[in-house]
């Protein structure tokens, strides 16, 4: 749903003549983007650039099939004995305590 927004915002602005190369322009693409995956980021488009702890992870096993765990981030690399294709910060769990009354 969000990746055709994006795809309508930008036929608009290009229709409208306007330049999307800027700086604010990829933030808002970034953004959107972002939310269309649940902020997975494939390895590919980027890695994480500060060193935090744990991440979520989809990885290729040993056996060629896709899986999902967690990985920690350090030296440059996941620490995980697979091939990492996706990532996202590893998001706090549910915890009932903390909900609002």
């Amino acid at each position: 749903m969000l990746e055709k927004i994006l795809e309508e915002i930008i036929e608009q602005l290009k229709a409208e003549g306007c330049i999307i190369d800027n700086d604010a322009g990829h933030r808002a693409v970034d953004i959107i983007r972002k939310h269309t995956n649940d902020g997975w980021i494939p390895v590919e488009e980027r890695l994480p650039d500060n060193r935090r702890s744990n991440y979520e992870v989809t990885f290729i096993n040993e056996c060629g099939y896709e899986e999902h765990g967690f990985s920690q981030w350090y030296d440059g690399e996941f620490h995980i004995p697979a091939v990492v294709i996706a990532w996202r910060e590893h998001l706090k769990p549910y915890r009932p305590e903390r909900r609002m009354k």
